[in-house]
């Protein structure tokens, strides 16, 4: 909270002057409490109400998951309804999505030239923060995983594991893993985390 500063006034003396700031410090000390006490009552409405908020990004990536039965059905078609519902006109394209697209003969509301470009600026950039031999390079790369997908070394992916089954705590990143790992800790973070939202909506 922004605190105005009060309107300043001639000191006539030094005694006068360290009233003041002894005045001006206890009501900022009394702005302070007040302030403390609202940020407590939304807390606890917040852990009473959780909350999950729907990232489109994730839900396409997890929507992608195959079923173990088929490889043509959904293994989250909860996910993939949720697009068809919520989807707009303006339609974007990431480079996965465009590989996939390309990969599948779909015909998209682009030119290739444009579908083009944006793949070779991904490679590009590949290319680049591959040379960077860091631990920061690696977990860059291992984060995006989900749009490099043909270009990354998916057993160095495997290593940012998380304890919980995720990659970084990214269900789209994880959703990736586990369509080219088939790790059985990627799905089980993932049908986790949809119990999750499926219980918050009710």
């Amino acid at each position: 909270m922004f605190l105005s500063r009060p309107k300043t006034r001639m000191i006539s003396s030094r005694h006068d002057g360290d009233a003041f700031r002894r005045l001006h410090v206890v009501r900022i000390a009394e702005n302070a409490i007040n302030c403390a006490q609202g940020p407590k009552e939304k807390i606890r409405e917040m852990f009473n109400k959780i909350e999950l908020s729907v990232s489109s990004y994730d839900n396409a990536g997890v929507a992608m998951v195959p079923s173990p039965d088929s490889s043509q059905q959904p293994c989250f078609p909860e996910c993939l309804n949720w697009l068809l519902e919520n989807q707009v006109h303006d339609v974007t394209a990431s480079c996965s999505a465009s590989e996939y697209a390309k990969d599948l003969y779909l015909n998209l509301p682009f030119s290739p030239k444009f579908v083009e470009t944006m793949l070779h600026k991904r490679d590009l950039e590949f290319e680049r923060v591959s040379k960077i031999n860091s631990k920061g390079s690696k977990a860059y790369l291992a984060y995006t995983s989900e749009r490099l997908t043909k270009l990354c070394d998916w057993k160095e992916v495997m290593k940012w594991q998380r304890k919980n089954g995720s990659m970084f705590n990214s269900p789209s990143t994880t959703a990736a893993t586990f369509i080219q790992n088939q790790d059985a800790k990627c799905l089980e973070y993932l049908c986790l985390l949809l119990k999750m939202f499926a219980n918050a909506g009710n």
